[in-house]
């Protein structure tokens, strides 16, 4: 009985290590208390800090002209709306991002969704963009101004669903990528040196703020 119960503890335990996300499953080897080993992963801070910095600025100028295109566009406050969205999903998905990015295998993937779900809603707003420019379009576009699109993505519910829509997975999708972003640069960096990795990743992404704003300045 004793042994089987043992036999018993052992499936549990192996079954559980299976499922176990390894914080140092891609970090190179190195021992942490050699000085030099405490910056080893530091190109892959460097990858990670550059793709979140040339992600930022694409996000950042979109959110910093959004409201007032939309407007423009004829759609009122529906950039407002879609920020709010983006924001409430963001801070109620961090409360579940955790365990979402244990189940998904580590912060490499959810960085991954995170980038795909930012670029889906980019891509929603041009459309707004888009429809403004045929109604403003001149006969060496092959219409005449005012003229209305036919096409349905163009149309009032489409373009509020599929704004609203992706505003809400950009959301999450912002949620899960922070929370693995913060885990990938602490598994990046050495037990003395995570101080200095976070401000390396922050240096990245608040230049991003930087030149987003200049873009949605000179546009």
């Amino acid at each position: 009985m004793e042994e089987y119960k043992q036999n018993s503890d052992e499936v549990q335990k192996s079954k559980q290590d299976k499922h176990q996300f390894d914080p140092n499953q891609y970090l190179d080897k190195g021992e942490k208390s050699d000085k030099l080993s405490e910056y080893v992963n530091f190109w892959k801070a460097t990858h990670c800090s550059f793709a979140f910095f040339t992600l930022s600025i694409s996000i950042n100028s979109v959110q910093n002209v959004q409201s007032s295109a939309l407007d423009d566009s004829g759609f009122d406050k529906l950039g407002f709306f879609q920020l709010a969205i983006v924001y409430l999903m963001l801070g109620t998905g961090s409360l579940f991002a955790t365990p979402v990015m244990t189940r998904l295998g580590g912060p490499r993937l959810c960085m991954v969704l995170g980038a795909v779900f930012d670029c889906f809603w980019i891509l929603a707003s041009v459309l707004p963009a888009l429809r403004q420019m045929y109604q403003n379009g001149d006969d060496s576009d092959g219409y005449a101004a005012g003229d209305q699109p036919t096409a349905f993505w163009y149309s009032n519910w489409f373009i509020y669903f599929i704004t609203s829509a992706t505003s809400v997975l950009s959301g999450l999708g912002e949620a899960i990528q922070w929370v693995a972003q913060g885990k990938y640069i602490s598994d990046c960096a050495g037990v003395t040196t995570k101080g200095f990795f976070y401000g390396y990743f922050w240096a990245f992404y608040m230049a991003s703020q930087v030149i987003g704003n200049l873009l949605a300045f000179i546009w």
